[in-house]
Parts: C-alpha cells; sequence; structure tokens
C-alpha cells in the first residue's frame, strides 16, 4: 500500500490515515468452512497420542492392538 505524503502531514495523520484504510473482507464460502471444520477436527484429534490411536481404531485403519488393518498393509 502507497501512502502519498502531503507536505505539512504530521506523523500521526499519515498513521491514522492508514488505520482507517481497510481492505474489504469476502465472506467465507461454503468449502472455506468446510475446511476450517476440518482443520479444527484435525487439531483435536492430533493433539493427544490417545484421541490419535482412538481415531484411527474408530475409522478401521488400525485394531485394538494397533495393527494396521489389511487392506492398508503392503
Amino acid at each position: 500500500m502507497f501512502i502519498e505524503i502531503e507536505r505539512g502531514s504530521s506523523m500521526n495523520e499519515i498513521a491514522e490515515r492508514t488505520r482507517t484504510t481497510k481492505t474489504p473482507v469476502r465472506p467465507l464460502s461454503k468449502a472455506d468452512k468446510e475446511l476450517n471444520a476440518m482443520k479444527a477436527y484435525i487439531k483435536k484429534v492430533t493433539s493427544s497420542k490417545k484421541q490419535a490411536v482412538s481415531f484411527l481404531e474408530r475409522s478401521g485403519i488400525i485394531d485394538k492392538k494397533g495393527v494396521l488393518a489389511k487392506q492398508y498393509r503392503s
């Protein structure tokens, strides 16, 4: 952002003009909202090892013993 400095303008006046200049904020789209929800869920699930293991078990990626499900093995 460029601000044209006028002769006789004080730094306070210039600072005030830049503070009051706001960029428009676009509303979040449905996809943005869903992405934010997914990011929040990922953060929650990966917050601890216990949470992560529980998620992997519920998803069927690992079993109760922690062994990788057959379809995910090489």
